[in-house]
């Protein structure tokens, strides 16, 4: 139960992150379905973790896109 409830929010944070990039979720899809096909079941940690490595530290878009307004800096007090 805790692996499908993280697998979820995993799979949130991952197309929060595409709406940040500008990007559709449905981008996430292929990394799913390479975990699944056995013929290639080796590849598949290596293609999520390029995967996850390029939502990681590619920078969003700067201003609104088509997702919706930039969110607010993060500011101390």
């Amino acid at each position: 139960i805790v692996v499908v409830a993280l697998s979820i929010y995993g799979l949130r944070i991952s197309v929060l992150r595409l709406h940040d990039l500008d990007k559709s979720g449905f981008f996430v899809l292929p990394l799913i379905f390479i975990a699944f096909i056995p013929t290639i079941g080796i590849v598949a940690p290596i293609s999520i973790f390029i995967g996850f490595f390029f939502l990681l530290f590619t920078p969003g878009t700067a201003g609104p896109n088509q997702f919706g307004p930039q969110p607010p800096v993060n500011k101390k007090n």
